[in-house]
């Protein structure tokens, strides 16, 4: 190991630290290019794994960050460890990052304010389709640079094992940025982050934070307190613009904006905005941006950074000082709010025993609780008159589906209740189908036997089987726990060490080996490597073959594509995004097939897959063909609909822009009944579809 190296990259300087570990610039020798290097010390994690499972666990999150590619996320080009120090390699942007720039500049322009508001959106919709979570927005992870660009740094890495919530309630995070989901160490989605950019954007507009304090005072007042209305001074800026603040930074997430497009469009819709601060065409610079500050690296710095990661002796002079504000502190909940939350889940879980037992006691004993309300509610009844309004309204079985009352002897049949989990699935009796879905209720006819058995099936999961007698039929009846269905696929990938994903996240796999198939979900399962052609299977549970081999075609050349549109698109391989543009684009593809597919959900709705054939140092044309409007509605009007197998909005479908040619539209009623028709979309013209339930 060399005094100052991580892996093979050369540490040139140090830019910062963090909580747990410090970020440098670097050279990678292999590549020819400046890279960022962010260490993490994992033995102060706190994540009750051992050292062997957390890099495990380190190394799949960091990879997974690593597939994102989006224009406003700074990449992650490679990850390892060398002894307990975690290491990420990334993208080196020439810039500096959104707090040094506050510092700078003092006031932003409206313009700067909706440039970065929309680049960190875009980026945390984008991460959030990918079922990642930064967890650490704030000014010091938006990196800026002098033509315009905007990245979101870190992204990804504040959901690594070493930044999860602990057993002792402990919280990682930047107080004043967090959100009130996050201090309580709820599921986190995409309205957390765009919580915390909601703060940042409150506090570019008013020049300070909705919240301010030690940070205890801070985590209470995020939980517990409404933010103040932000003062709007800023020049060309409504007052209106507080409401759309005020509703990023609702404590309840329902109660936000539920993506980062819609928080743009709120702000587009804006009356007063001027139209150039909102325009994305035009060429913005952030200037002048401050110098980016670097420290040299002292002599032997790794080889001290090492020992004490192994549990030497530390080192002032290897710690580098920042403000508190830079970091992303460790901050202990658990004196408040995690007893608080213990003791309402105690309260809550003792009020539904309770219930429980009245409603059981009652079941048997309704006379018993009748007598009881009376007596709460302080009506004199007589008991004989309430055992015979009882009398009256209980029905008791008895054989051959025959029941006496108090009051008349008739003859009933017998009705069974059947319920499954989950609901929707096919009730048959006695081999047969009674055309019945659970949840229902199946009257037993007087003729039929006493011996009986009962199926409940549904698709894609194993079917509950039942006998029984009837005369033992009780008023609970049956209820079905069905387990999806699932079989084992053999899969033996070539090279051994390629990189694996499962629809779309990061697989540890040693191959060959077998991989569990649901029925539930088709599965998706791409392998790659460096200077080897992406290769990818596409499984589904029925047609799914037991063994499948999966070579990967070593590249010999490249040939290009070029896009033209007369719409927005994105551009995606194997799940990569290759481009996103307006017009045209040129890119480059290894020669021979690839698999193309083009994406887009507005202006124009498309999402095509094509195969392209691309020709060694040659240039091919491809243009994204021209959009219709469909409009799909039904009747009843409340079907969910699906268009080529993306969930649109529920009926009707108004005059949706759409990529011309065919498309599946599903509708999909409430009570679970769907109908699939095929539509074609012709160019330049309206198609309308309408579709009654059946």
């Amino acid at each position: 190991m060399s005094e100052n190296k991580l892996g093979r990259y050369e540490l040139k300087s140090i830019l910062g630290q963090g909580a747990m570990g410090i970020v440098y610039k670097a050279w990678d020798p292999e590549i020819g290019r400046e890279v960022a290097i962010k260490t993490i010390r994992l033995e102060l994690a706190d994540s009750g794994f051992e050292m062997d499972e957390l890099k495990s666990r380190f190394l799949n999150e960091a990879r997974s960050a690593g597939k994102m590619n989006h224009p406003n996320i700074v990449t992650i080009f490679d990850v390892g460890y060398q002894g307990n120090i975690a290491f990420i390699a990334m993208e080196f942007i020439e810039g500096n990052d959104l707090k040094e720039y506050m510092k700078s500049k003092g006031e932003l322009s409206f313009a700067e304010i909706f440039r970065i508001l929309y680049g960190v959106s875009s980026g945390l919709d984008y991460s959030s389709s990918k079922g990642i979570i930064h967890r650490d927005i704030k000014p010091a992870n938006i990196l800026l640079t002098a033509d315009g660009d905007v990245k979101i740094s870190d992204f990804g890495i504040a959901k690594l094992p070493t930044s999860e919530v602990t057993q002792s309630g402990m919280l990682m995070g930047t107080p004043a940025y967090v959100s009130p989901e996050q201090v309580m160490g709820k599921k986190l989605d995409v309205r957390s982050d765009l919580y915390s950019l909601g703060v940042v954007f409150y506090e570019l507009i008013s020049g300070k934070r909705p919240f301010s304090g030690d940070p205890t005072t801070v985590i209470f007042q995020v939980v517990q307190t409404p933010p103040p209305k932000p003062e709007i001074t800023m020049k060309g800026v409504p007052p209106k613009l507080q409401d759309i603040l005020l509703k990023i930074l609702a404590k309840k997430p329902v109660d936000r904006y539920q993506t980062g497009e819609e928080l743009i469009e709120a702000v587009k819709k804006l009356k007063g905005i001027s139209p150039d601060d909102i325009d994305l065409t035009k060429k913005l610079k952030f200037a002048p941006l401050p110098k980016r500050k670097e420290k040299p690296i002292p002599s032997n710095h790794i080889e001290r950074i090492m020992a004490e990661a192994a549990g030497g002796p530390s080192d002032e002079k290897t710690q580098v000082q920042v403000s508190d504000q830079a970091k992303t502190v460790v901050i202990d909940t658990s004196p408040t709010i995690q007893r608080k939350r213990k003791q309402q889940r105690s309260i809550r879980q003792f009020v539904w025993f309770l219930i429980f037992l009245v409603f059981a006691f009652g079941y048997y004993h309704r006379s018993t609780i009748n007598n009881l309300v009376d007596k709460i509610l302080g009506k004199d009844t007589p008991s004989n008159v309430t055992a015979a309004n009882n009398k009256n309204h209980i029905k008791k079985p008895i054989k051959n589906g025959k029941t006496t009352s108090a009051v008349e002897e008739e003859k009933l049949v017998p009705v069974l209740a059947l319920t499954s989990e989950p609901d929707g699935a096919n009730i048959f009796i006695g081999g047969e189908d009674t055309g019945l879905v659970t949840p229902a209720s199946y009257q037993i006819p007087e003729d039929a036997p006493e011996d009986m058995a009962l199926e409940i099936k549904k698709e894609c999961y194993s079917p509950f089987a039942k006998e029984f007698k009837r005369k033992e039929v009780t008023e609970e009846g049956f209820a079905a726990v069905l387990e999806p269905m699932k079989k084992e696929v053999k899969l033996n990938i070539e090279p051994a060490d390629s990189q694996i994903m499962v629809n779309g996240e990061a697989y540890t796999f040693t191959t060959p080996g077998v991989i569990e198939l649901s029925c539930l979900k088709p599965m998706q399962v791409i392998a790659s490597k460096d200077k080897y052609k992406t290769a990818l299977i596409d499984l589904d549970f029925k047609t799914a073959e037991e063994a499948y081999n999966l070579k990967l075609e070593k590249i010999n050349g490249y040939g290009y594509f070029k896009f033209a549109s007369s719409y927005p698109v994105e551009v995606f391989s194997y799940g990569q995004k290759l481009a996103a543009f307006k017009q045209s684009y040129r890119i480059k593809l290894p020669q021979g097939k690839n698999k193309i597919e083009v994406v887009s959900k507005s202006p124009v709705f498309i999402n095509n897959t094509y195969e392209v054939d691309v020709v060694k140092d040659k240039t091919k044309n491809f243009r994204v063909p021209d959009s219709g409007i469909l409009t799909a509605t039904s009747e009843p009007a409340d079907a969910k609909i699906i268009i080529d197998g993306i969930e649109m909005e529920n009926s009707p479908v108004n005059k949706l822009k759409i990529v011309k040619g065919e498309h599946t539209v599903t509708f999909k009623w409430p009570d679970g009944i769907e109908v699939t028709k095929k539509v074609s979309v012709a160019s330049g013209k309206e198609t309308t579809i309408q579709e009654k339930k059946p």
